[in-house]
C-alpha cells in the first residue's frame, strides 16, 4: 500500500466514523489518531471539545478541537485538527502558523483570565479555566501539579510543505510552546511501523555536553550489556522539560501521575546541598536499544542514548526539573548516579523493560496491571477472536471476524502488505467497526460490569482497574490464575455483545434531538446508561439479553428504547445542580458519582424488562465449556512443558509438594493415557497460570507469536 492509496484509506475511514456516530468529520478525525496516540504512549488521555470563538487579544480567533493535561510531567495538550476536503494540497507554513496561533490564543485567555464570562460548560471555558489554574500553581512550591509545557498537536491528511521550516515558538507567560505535526507522510509511517511508540534519541552534545563517562558493568550475549555512569542533573532536567513523559516507562509514568507533593528531601538537597546529592541520592535506571561511545583516555565516553527509558527514578528526574523551573536551582554541582541497560533487541527490550521495572520499583510498591500488556489472557482473547467468527447478518452470506489487535496497529498492518484488491476482500471479512483494542475491551467489560467511573477516567485509568480483576493485584490472584478456562468462547461472545451494546449506544445518543442540543458529555452518558442498566437487571437476578445481541449482531428494539430513555434521565442526572464538582466530565470520574446513579428511580419500559433473562445456572451433570477448555489446554501442551515447569518451579521453590503431585498428573497424561478429574484439571490450570505469572517461560508460546 502506498502513501496516497493509505491516506484515502485513513480519510475514507474517518468520513465513515463521522457518519456512523452523527459527529463532525473533525471529531472523527481526532477520535481516531487520538486513540492511536494514547496506544503509542504519545499522550495519555484526551478530551474532544470543539470550540471556536473571537475572544483572544484584541478580538483574535481561538479555535480548537479537543484538549488534556499530563499529569506526569505539567505538559497541556491542545490538538487542533485541519479541514481534511482536500488532502492533496501542501500544509504551507502560513496555514500552518494559523492553526498554532488560534490555539495559542486560547493560552493566553487562560493565563489572563479572560475567560469568565464564557459559557461554563463550553469546551474554551473548561481549557482555559485548566490553564489559569495550572498556571497559578508555578507559584505555589509544595505542589508538583502545575503548568511547565503547552504542546499543540495539529493532525492533517495534507503533507506538510516541502519548505516547511520548523521554527521555535515564543514562550507564553514564560510558559514553553512546542507543536508536533501529525500530517499524511507521518501518519503513513506510524503505520507502516504499527503504530509503535516513537524512540526519544538523546544525542548528549545537544545538551551542552560531550558525553557522560561510563564504565562497563556486565552483560549478557544476544541480551543486554550493563553500565555505570553519572549523569549532570542540569542535563537530566533539560532532557525531562524537553521530551516529557516519552522518556519515561510506563509504570514511572503511571507513579509520577498520581504524585502532587514535591519530595522535600530530594528538593533540600538539591537547594542546600547539591554536592552531595550523589552520596544520597539512588540514581536513576535507564534503559536503551542502542548507545553511540568513543574510547577516550579518560575511559568511555557515552554520546547518543538510543530510545532513553527512564525506568526507575522518575521521582528524581521530575524534583530536578521542578527545582530549575520553581526554584530557579543552580543545578551545576548535581550528578545523578545511572544504572544503563543497553538491550540488544526489541523483543528482548518487550521482556525485560517490564522485568526491570518491577525489580527497580519494588520499594514503590508496583502495580502489576503495568505489566499487564504481556499477559496469556491478551493471546487466549485473540484466539478466541479468530475460531469464533459473527454470524452472517443484514443480508451477507459471509460470516465475519472480530479483530483483536493484540499488538499495537496490527489491523493496519495487516494491510499494508496487500494489494488494493486484497485489501477489500480482507476488510469484508475483518470490518473497521469490528476492531477490538486492548483498551477498547477494558472499556466495554468494565462498564457493563458496573464501574462507569473508571471508564470516564480514561482509557489508562479503566485498563489498570481491568487489568487488576484479570491479573489480580499480586499478579497471580485474579480471574485469569484463578480460572482462565472462564476465558472461553462464551466469554469471548458475551464480551462482543458488550462491544454492540456500547458503540451502538454511542452512536444512537450522538443522534438524539437533546444530546445534538448540547453536544457535550456522550463519554459519560454512554458509560453510566449501560453501566446502570445492568446494574438494574442484576438486581432483578436477571441479565441483558447477550445471546440474542451476538446471533444478530446489533442490540435488540427493547434495549434500544431503553437506552433512549436512561440516556436522558443520566444526562439529566450527571447535570443535576446537586453533583458535587462542577466540571460534569470530573464528577463522572467519582466514586461518589457512581454510588448515586445506583440509587436513581430510574424509568423502565415494560418492553425491556420482558426482555431480561434468568442467570442460568449449571445443572451438576452438565459438563462446563470451561471444564473442556481446561482438557484441551492440558492435553494440547506437550508432555516436556510440564516437565520443565516441575523443574523450574522446584529450583526456585515456587512449588510445594501438592503442585508438584498435580504436575506429575499432567505428564501422565502423555506418557500413561491417565485421565484426571474435573477439578484436577483446574487446578492444573491454576499452577500453570502462577508459574507463568512468576516468571516461567514456555516455548509453545514462543513458536505460536
Amino acid at each position: 500500500m502506498e502513501l496516497n492509496e493509505y491516506i484515502a484509506t485513513f480519510t475514507s475511514g474517518v468520513l465513515t466514523d463521522a457518519e456512523t456516530y452523527q459527529i463532525t468529520v473533525k471529531e472523527a478525525f481526532l477520535t481516531n489518531l487520538g486513540e492511536k496516540l494514547v496506544e503509542s504512549e504519545v499522550i495519555s488521555s484526551y478530551e474532544v471539545g470543539y470550540f471556536r470563538k473571537l475572544a483572544g487579544r484584541r478580538g483574535r480567533k481561538i479555535e480548537f478541537d479537543g484538549y488534556s493535561y499530563e499529569d506526569a510531567d505539567g505538559t497541556f495538550n491542545l490538538f487542533v485538527v485541519d479541514d481534511i476536503d482536500e488532502p492533496e494540497l501542501a500544509l504551507t507554513d502560513s496555514l500552518l502558523d494559523s492553526l498554532i496561533k488560534s490555539v495559542e490564543e486560547l493560552v493566553y485567555s487562560g493565563i489572563e483570565m479572560r475567560f469568565i464570562d464564557w459559557e461554563e460548560s463550553s469546551p474554551g471555558y473548561m481549557a482555559a479555566s485548566e490553564i489559569y489554574r495550572l498556571y497559578q500553581n508555578r507559584s505555589n512550591k509544595e505542589i508538583d501539579i502545575d503548568l511547565k509545557k503547552i504542546r499543540i498537536y495539529i493532525f492533517t491528511n495534507k503533507q506538510i510543505s516541502s519548505r516547511f521550516k520548523n521554527k521555535k515558538r515564543d514562550t507564553i507567560y514564560e510558559i514553553p510552546v512546542e507543536f508536533s505535526v501529525y500530517d499524511a507522510t507521518r501518519l503513513f509511517e506510524m503505520a507502516k511501523s504499527g503504530f509503535e511508540k516513537e524512540p526519544v534519541d538523546i544525542y548528549l552534545d545537544d545538551y551542552n555536553i560531550e558525553g557522560i563517562y561510563a564504565i562497563k558493568s556486565t552483560e549478557k550475549n544476544g541480551e543486554f550489556e550493563s553500565y555505570l555512569a553519572t549523569i549532570p542533573g542540569q542535563v537530566l532536567a533539560d532532557i525531562y522539560l524537553e521530551h516529557g513523559t516519552q522518556v519515561l516507562e510506563g509504570n514511572v509514568r503511571a507513579f509520577l501521575s498520581v504524585r502532587g507533593k514535591i519530595n522535600k528531601g530530594i528538593r533540600r538537597t538539591i537547594l542546600e546541598e547539591p554536592e552531595k546529592f550523589f552520596i544520597l541520592n539512588n540514581g536513576i535506571t535507564v534503559t536503551s536499544e542502542s548507545i553511540g561511545y568513543q574510547q577516550t583516555e579518560k575511559g568511555l565516553l557515552i554520546t547518543h542514548i538510543g530510545d532513553m527509558q527512564i525506568v526507575n527514578g522518575g521521582q528524581t528526574t521530575a524534583s530536578l526539573a521542578n527545582a530549575l523551573i520553581k526554584d530557579k536551582a543552580d543545578l551545576s554541582k548535581v550528578q545523578v548516579m545511572m544504572k544503563l541497560s543497553v538491550l540488544e533487541t526489541h523483543d528482548v527490550s518487550v521482556k525485560l523493560v517490564p522485568e526491570i521495572s518491577r525489580a527497580s520499583n519494588s520499594q514503590n510498591k508496583v502495580d502489576e496491571a503495568d505489566f499487564f500488556s504481556n499477559h496469556p489472557y491478551h493471546v487466549k482473547f485473540q484466539e478466541l477472536s479468530q475460531k469464533n467468527l459473527a454470524p452472517a447478518v443484514d443480508g451477507n452470506q459471509y460470516q465475519t471476524e472480530w479483530f483483536y489487535e493484540r499488538a499495537r496497529g496490527q489491523y493496519t498492518v495487516e494491510q499494508m502488505k496487500l494489494t488494493q484488491a486484497q485489501t477489500k476482500a480482507w476488510q469484508l471479512k475483518h470490518p473497521k467497526n469490528q476492531v477490538l483494542r486492548k483498551t477498547d475491551l477494558a472499556k466495554y467489560i468494565m462498564t457493563y460490569d458496573g464501574y462507569p467511573q473508571e471508564t470516564s477516567r480514561g482509557a489508562q485509568a479503566v485498563m489498570k482497574k481491568f487489568s487488576n480483576i484479570i491479573q489480580g493485584s499480586n499478579g497471580d490472584d485474579g480471574v485469569w490464575a484463578k480460572n482462565s478456562s472462564s476465558i472461553n468462547s462464551g466469554y469471548f461472545k458475551d464480551t462482543i455483545a458488550k462491544a454492540i451494546i456500547f458503540k451502538e449506544t454511542e452512536k444512537l445518543v450522538s443522534g438524539l434531538d437533546w444530546y445534538k442540543e448540547i453536544k457535550a458529555y456522550r463519554a459519560n452518558i454512554v458509560a453510566y446508561s449501560i453501566a446502570i442498566l445492568a446494574h438494574y437487571a442484576t438486581k432483578q437476578k436477571k441479565s441483558i439479553d447477550l445471546t440474542k445481541i451476538w446471533n444478530t449482531q446489533h442490540m435488540y428494539e427493547a434495549l434500544r428504547y431503553q437506552c433512549e430513555i436512561t440516556s436522558k434521565e443520566i444526562y439529566e442526572f450527571l447535570t443535576s445542580d446537586d453533583r458535587l464538582t462542577l466540571n460534569v466530565t470530573e464528577w463522572a470520574k467519582k466514586n461518589e458519582c457512581w454510588e448515586r446513579a445506583k440509587k436513581l428511580d430510574l424509568t423502565i419500559a415494560p418492553g425491556f424488562e420482558s426482555t431480561l433473562v434468568t442467570i442460568k445456572k449449571e445443572k451438576r451433570s452438565e459438563v462446563k465449556e470451561e471444564t473442556v477448555d481446561s482438557m484441551t489446554f492440558v492435553v494440547n501442551k506437550p508432555a516436556y512443558v510440564w516437565e520443565e515447569m516441575k523443574v523450574w518451579g522446584k529450583k526456585y521453590l515456587y512449588l510445594n509438594p501438592t503442585d508438584e503431585r498435580f504436575l506429575d498428573l499432567a505428564i501422565k497424561v502423555h506418557m500413561e493415557g491417565k485421565i484426571p478429574s474435573d477439578k484436577q484439571f483446574a487446578r492444573i490450570i491454576k499452577i500453570y497460570n502462577s508459574m507463568v505469572s512468576k516468571g516461567f517461560i514456555d516455548k509453545t508460546d514462543l513458536k505460536s507469536e
